[in-house]
């Protein structure tokens, strides 16, 4: 209730909806995990690594046994991670047009109000965020193998795909996600979150 402020449409979920706490922060999980929140782990330079041991150490700590738990347990745990993705016809196309976006993107990442641009990103430039896992591109073929490789390594079992970024066109945004939803996410194999 807020005084003064007559809420004349209620909540759908009561008491509320679901909540996500994201964190790569090894204490925090713990927390996270205490109070039955779902997360998301890092995105920022965060390889398949760091995501694995966290997701071990939440499924490792007593899910809802926190001394003033938030979210009651009784719900499969969401335990998510997110990557850049962009999916063309093969993987010629898809890396040369990811290249320039996340190009563009990184550099406005870095490009700060009144700070002008700085010198590295926390991400890194295409290759790098290529090598440490931070974007798949690729034909249909070569991102499924990547994404299920990623949920085998690290046990999400919620995958978030940012497929709009830097300079992506509407069209090639609509390409890559209609390719995506009909060529990779049917045939990604589901992993079991025991919490």
């Amino acid at each position: 209730s807020i005084k003064g402020a007559p809420m004349t449409i209620q909540p759908l979920q009561r008491p509320h909806p679901p909540l996500w706490d994201p964190t790569s922060n090894p204490e925090r999980v713990t927390w996270v995990a205490e109070n039955g929140f779902h997360t998301f782990f890092g995105f920022s330079l965060t390889g398949p690594e760091v995501i694995a041991a966290g997701v071990a150490r939440y499924k490792a700590t007593q899910a809802g046994g926190g001394p003033n738990v938030i979210q009651p347990v009784g719900h499969e745990a969401m335990l998510g991670a997110t990557r850049h993705v962009y999916v063309d016809d093969t993987d010629e196309a898809a890396m040369a047009i990811a290249r320039d976006a996340y190009s563009d993107f990184d550099l406005n990442f870095r490009t700060r109000p009144n700070l002008g641009v700085q010198a590295k990103s926390r991400r890194g430039d295409f290759e790098t965020a290529i090598g440490w896992g931070g974007i798949y591109a690729g034909s249909p073929d070569t991102v499924r193998a990547k994404i299920q490789q990623f949920i085998d390594d690290t046990q999400i079992n919620y995958f978030a795909g940012t497929f709009a970024f830097g300079s992506l066109t509407t069209e090639q945004v609509l390409k890559s996600i209609g390719l995506y939803a009909k060529e990779v996410m049917p045939h990604l194999r589901q992993t079991q979150t025991v919490a």
